[in-house]
C-alpha cells in the first residue's frame, strides 16, 4: 500500500478486528469483501440475468471466495437474507 503522503510503498498491511484482535492480510480481506457483495448483488438479478450466465458467475465467485476463505482461515459469509 502506498502512502499518501510521501509515496513510499510499504509491505502488506494488516487490518486487526479492534474484538478479537485477529490480523488480516488487507488486500485479501478487501477481495473477499468484494466477493461477498458481487455474491448478493448476483442473487438480487438472478431473474434480469440469463440462467446459464448467473449460475456460472455464481459458481466461479464462490470459488473465489472459497480460496480467499482458506488464505484468511475463515469461514465463507453467506449473502445476506432478503427481509
Amino acid at each position: 500500500m502506498k502512502c499518501l503522503v510521501c509515496d513510499h510503498e510499504n509491505g502488506k498491511t494488516l487490518l486487526k478486528c479492534s474484538e478479537c484482535e485477529t490480523a488480516f492480510d488487507r488486500e485479501t480481506l478487501e477481495k473477499y469483501e468484494h466477493l461477498v457483495y458481487l455474491l448478493t448483488w448476483l442473487d438480487e438479478q438472478e431473474e434480469e440475468l440469463d440462467p446459464v450466465a448467473h449460475r456460472r458467475l455464481n459458481e466461479q465467485a464462490s470459488q473465489q471466495q472459497a480460496r480467499l476463505c482458506q488464505q484468511l482461515r475463515m469461514e465463507p459469509i453467506a449473502p445476506p437474507a432478503e427481509a
